[in-house]
């Protein structure tokens, strides 16, 4: 069966530009941030032009990692949401099939597995490295789902919760998801780096709401937000209140 839903139209920023202060590079950056909150970020000719290169050295120890029997995965448990090996339905107390966001520089998800639900990220921006299909986000022109292609030697670079605070909700933080079905659903395990930037824990700002917080705070309320009922996550953290701004429950 075909697959009926769209490929998101993203823009890509240039690094080597971006390095050189080039107005506007800069302006395209700051216009993409407003406008969408997702694009490709292109390393070439830039001082981290081998970044994609050691992306692919990276992911073939992550496969490594992963292959290993769970009781040698589980030594690198720390009982922590964001750090160390965190197992499959950690944080699935609201659905057994679906996990969710941490902050996790590695991932790696099984074939047929709905691996994260709806939401926006927490911190600042997020650089994502990976391979496979299954990322899609949530168009602000049409508030309809979109593939986001996949680009082996680009970053897929993301506005977080906290940086849409931090501009007074000028820039756009997107509702995204991974899904396993559609283009993705051939693709079997997958794996994917990201590097979740954030605030230092004492930073302040106001959320969606309008109320003033702490980036720990919010960090801590996300997370519980997780597990929390369906009732619960209706309000404004799970999604930033980008389902609120866009009319939808997507």
């Amino acid at each position: 069966m075909e697959d009926q839903v769209a490929v998101a139209p993203l823009g890509t920023c240039n690094f080597a530009l971006l390095e050189r202060k080039d107005p506007a590079e800069i302006k395209k950056l700051l216009d993409v941030s407003i406008s969408a909150g997702f694009f490709y970020l292109d390393f070439t000719s830039s001082q981290v032009e081998s970044l994609p290169e050691q992306k692919g050295r990276l992911l073939e120890v992550m496969k490594g990692y992963f292959s290993q029997p769970m009781e040698t995965k589980m030594l690198d448990s720390r009982n922590s949401t964001t750090r160390g090996f965190v197992s499959k339905g950690s944080f699935s107390a609201v659905d057994p099939n679906k996990s969710k966001e941490s902050f996790e520089h590695l991932a790696f998800f099984y074939p047929g597995q709905l691996t994260h639900q709806k939401h926006t990220d927490i911190g600042s921006l997020t650089v994502l490295f990976s391979d496979e299909w299954g990322l899609q986000v949530v168009a602000p022109e049409t508030r309809k789902w979109e593939w986001i292609e996949v680009r082996k030697y680009q970053a897929v670079i993301n506005v977080g919760d906290t940086l849409r605070f931090f501009s007074d909700k000028k820039l756009y933080s997107c509702l995204h998801r991974v899904v396993r079905e559609g283009r993705a659903a051939g693709e079997g395990h997958r794996y994917s780096i990201a590097y979740l930037l954030r605030p230092n824990d004492a930073a302040v700002f106001k959320d969606a709401d309008g109320m003033q917080t702490t980036s720990k705070d919010f960090v801590r309320s996300k997370y519980q937000i997780y597990s929390a009922s369906h009732s619960e996550q209706k309000g404004t953290v799970l999604t930033g209140g980008m389902e609120q701004v866009l009319g939808v429950d997507a």
